[in-house]
């Protein structure tokens, strides 16, 4: 099948950047993760998360 990878980058609290992870498995629950990665932010309270996800195209035609 066809996929599309999204590489995003965000970067927030702490807790809203893990709720924000946390969303895309019952949003896309068909996507991949293939690349995560966890650092610090630009202070103290923020973290940056750096992920590319594959997502499959599914043909929904009859």
């Amino acid at each position: 099948p066809r996929t599309v990878i999204a590489t995003l980058t965000i970067e927030d609290e702490y807790a809203k950047v893990h709720n924000w992870f946390g969303e895309i498995e019952r949003r896309l629950p068909l996507s991949r993760v293939k690349v995560c990665r966890f650092t610090g932010g630009g202070t103290g309270r923020q973290l940056r998360l750096d992920v590319s996800l594959e997502t499959p195209l599914v043909n929904l035609a009859p």
